[in-house]
Parts: C-alpha cells; structure tokens; sequence
C-alpha cells in the first residue's frame, strides 16, 4: 500500500519538526506500507533547510520518501502566506506530473493550514483513490483566536472556503483531537461517520518501555541543578501562546521555596522578554536553559520531578488540545501540572496530573507546592501518564488505526 501525503512542514530528524508524519511514515514502513511525504522546501520551523535545487526534489530519509517543492523563504506574515499558497499552488500543478511519485493507494492532505487539500484532492480524483483531509489545527477558527483577525478578512475567507471545500471532498476527516468532531458537525452537514480520531505522540519502536519513571535525582546531575531537590521543567517553544509568563509569575510567587527550581528549556519568539521578565523579578529559582537538540529532550525530562504545559485560553481549545510536549511528558513518566480550558483534557482523561484554569498563576503554584508535598502521588501520576501515552498515543498504535482505515476503503 502506498500512501501519499501533503504536509507543508514535513519534518524529519535532519531538518527539525513537525514530524508527525514522519513518525507515522517509520510505523506505517514497519506495517509494511510505501510511504511519500509532500513538503515545502522552506518552512521557518525547520533547523536546516531541505537542498532544493530546481522545482521539485526527492530524497529518501530512514525509508520515507520526500519530494521537497521549492518555495521561496519568507521573514514576515505577509509572505509566509505567500509561502503558504505558492506550496499549494505548485504541490496542486506538479500532482499529476512525473515529478510525483505513481501508483498511489491512499491520499492524505494534512494541515494545520488547509490550502494541501487542493493538490491532494487533483491526485486522488485523477487515481480514483481515497482522500483523507487530516485536521491537526482548526484554521481559521484558531488564527482568529489568536490573531483577533475579523472574520471577513480576506485570509480568514479563503481559510474558511477551503475548510469547507476539504469536509466536502474527503472521504475521511481525521483529526488529532477528538472534540474536532463536534466542530464539523456545528459548523457543516457533517455525518458522524466519516469522523476518525488519530491522535498525536510520537513513535518509540513500539517496544514498551518504562522511559524516565522514577526519581528525577540521578539524573540532575548534567543538568547543573544539584542544589535543587524538586524541579519544574518545561520543554518547547517560548511563545504567548504556551502560557510562559504565568510559569514565570508561579516561580516568583514560590521563590521563598528554597528547594524548588524552575528550568525552562526552549527558544522563540518570546525568549528574550521572558529573560527580561526573569531579571525583573530577580529571580534565582529560574534558569533558562535555551533550545536543545531533540536527542537530548528525555535527558531534560528525566531530571524533572514535575512538567508544566500551559495554553492561551482561546475558544479553538474547547474542542481538544494536542501539544506534543504532553506526550513526551507522559511518556517520560512525569506528573504534570497544566493551565488550560478545553473540554477534552489529556491530563484528565489519563489521571496524570492536576489542570487549573489558564492564566492563573496562583493555581499553577499551588499545584506545584500540593505535588513537592505528595511524592507518592507524583509518582502515581507518572504510572498513569506513561500507559495512558502506551495505550493511545504512540504511534505504532496510531499508525495501526490509520491502517485498519486504509484497509477498510478497500473492503479489505
């Protein structure tokens, strides 16, 4: 089975994230499937950029075949919107050319933007094969959250026209969250049926392991916070929108607490204002660590004895959430402390933590302070977090359920 999907920043360990599909490529590869990724060849998330040097490229990378198109690199909204539909634009022309890989069984289009519907849709109309249009951000309902955009704005319309075009011509709508389904059906004549849930994670061999569980001592060592006897981390981009600032506001409110620590680890755009914040505030208990390379994310995680996700309280979230540091965090075995509203919580749902409301920093240092107190029940929440994240989010066992639904379109 060949499955072909369009995914704007497909990520690979060699170029940086997002790497959702190139995770499930590595399980669908060990099912046995052919897979070919889609991608543009500038995306301001990637470490390094694919080499590109005529229109269209192809690598092969750990058995996964890329066709990179060559888009132009872009510094400010405006032209990373440019980027967006000129991708679209030459994935939607080259789609039935021999640039293109042939003999597609399966065609996925994959967000967060929707504008890779329209190539993925040329390719399976022409190959009359199945077209799955998977959801991983509602756009535009969360651009305008974000944006304060109104909702007729040009790009909010176009967005919006697309969304609409892809619920129309899938034959599957999956999403990475599992309240997306009621979205669709609020919002379009959406038949609960050709709703399927694949959620987020990453892939591990498929081999259970216990990862990080256990005390967060040994491993603080490398971490140069030997003094610390309970540890706060977090691991990700620094941005508004992850709820930085109220972990910084919790840390001054706990920085009595001689034995608690805070590392951050992570760059961004609001990387320097939160130094800034940090020096402001005086405060001893915070170290920002900085981006680290991905091989080195568990050995953070093993060294927290707590890890903390914040979200901006926007109206996209009460559909689900789907941060793939959650998942790394369960996986490793830690208790979590999160700051979110949505009506479908991971943390709830898997027993691993406690959840306050977003924005409250208080709540975030009470919790911290009830966890440092209760260590049998951190270690509880690391247990559930980690089979919680075995049994639903690595993604040999999401890869199985794409694959059950791939077999399914052929009656297999």
């Amino acid at each position: 089975m060949h499955v072909v999907i369009f995914s704007h920043g497909g990520g690979s360990p060699y170029h940086g994230p997002n790497m959702r599909w190139y995770y499930l490529g590595q399980a669908l590869h060990d099912l046995g499937c052919k897979v070919t990724i889609v991608s543009s060849s500038y995306f301001h998330k990637y470490n390094r950029m694919p080499e590109v040097s005529e229109g269209v490229s192809h690598e092969v990378i750990d058995g996964i075949e890329y066709v990179w198109v060559k888009t132009k690199p872009y510094r400010s909204r405006f032209f990373q919107i440019y980027n967006q539909v000129e991708f679209s634009f030459k994935a939607y022309r080259y789609a039935t050319s021999d640039f293109f890989p042939k003999g597609a069984d399966i065609v996925v289009a994959s967000s967060p933007h929707p504008f890779v519907i329209y190539a993925a849709n040329r390719l399976a109309h022409q190959l009359k094969k199945p077209l799955v249009y998977e959801v991983r951000d509602l756009w535009p309902l969360v651009v305008r959250d974000l944006s304060g955009a109104p909702a007729w704005h040009p790009y909010m319309l176009l967005l919006k026209m697309t969304e609409w075009f892809a619920v129309r011509k899938a034959d599957i709508v999956a999403s990475v969250k599992p309240g997306d389904k009621e979205y669709f059906m609020e919002n379009y004549s959406f038949s609960e049926d050709r709703f399927f849930y694949a959620p987020n994670g990453f892939y591990d061999g498929g081999e259970k392991k216990l990862g990080c569980l256990g005390s967060a001592e040994g491993a603080r060592a490398g971490l140069g916070l030997k003094k610390a006897s309970f540890v706060v981390g977090y691991v990700g981009a620094l941005s508004t929108y992850y709820g930085i600032q109220e972990l910084i506001e919790a840390a001054r409110l706990l920085h009595n607490d001689s034995e608690i620590m805070f590392r951050i680890v992570g760059g961004g755009e609001d990387l320097e204002k939160i130094r800034d914040l940090v020096r402001s505030y005086k405060l001893e208990n915070v170290e920002l660590a900085g981006p680290v390379a991905k091989s080195k994310v568990e050995e953070e995680l093993a060294g927290f004895d707590v890890c903390y996700v914040g979200l901006k309280d926007v109206s996209a979230n009460r559909y689900g959430i789907s941060c793939n540091k959650l998942f790394e965090y369960m996986h490793a075995g830690k208790p979590i402390v999160a700051s979110y509203s949505t009506d479908h919580d991971p943390v709830k749902f898997a027993q691993c933590g406690i959840t306050v409301m977003p924005g409250d920093s208080s709540g975030i240092a009470d919790a911290i302070s009830f966890l440092k107190s209760n260590p049998e029940l951190c270690r509880q929440f690391g247990e559930c977090g980690a089979k919680y994240f075995w049994g639903n989010h690595e993604f040999s066992v999401v890869a199985k359920k794409y694959h059950d639904l791939f077999l399914s379109f052929n009656g297999s």
